[in-house]
């Protein structure tokens, strides 16, 4: 039972210092309490001479359990607004907007209009009609 419970609390040791240095915030702490649970239950089921690792194991979780501490009480994360950013997705879509317009523009002066006339057929009579006489 003491072997079982050593290799699970190392486990959770591990898994602590993973929290800890992924930005997790407070959870790290559920890895720290429940090592901490754990190698005080072994140094409980240790006998006395065999009470050093456990000691130790309750050490080191005390120990990043103030490291989470501190991170939590000294390193705020903030998100801040980027303001260059803002305006270049502002000018961006505007230019899309533009580039939009004018292929539209281009589509529509390129396709002749349906309310245009068709041109109509000149006859020979009409041509030497239209001649100026000398």
């Amino acid at each position: 039972m003491r072997k079982f419970l050593i290799i699970i609390t190392i486990i959770f040791v591990a898994v602590s210092i993973v929290f800890l240095i992924l930005p997790m915030g407070t959870i790290a702490f559920l890895p720290i309490g429940i090592t901490i649970i754990l190698a005080v239950i072994t140094l409980f089921k240790s006998e006395k001479i065999k009470r050093v690792l456990p000691r130790w194991l309750i050490i080191i979780s005390l120990f990043l359990a103030l490291i989470a501490g501190a991170k939590v009480a000294f390193i705020k994360d903030e998100v801040e607004i980027d303001d260059e950013f803002e305006m270049e997705q502002t000018e961006s879509t505007d230019d899309a907007k533009q580039e939009l317009e004018e292929i539209e523009d281009l589509q529509d002066s390129s396709q002749p209009s349906q309310q245009t006339q068709q041109p109509q057929k000149i006859t020979p009579i009409q041509k030497t009609d239209s001649i100026v006489k000398k």
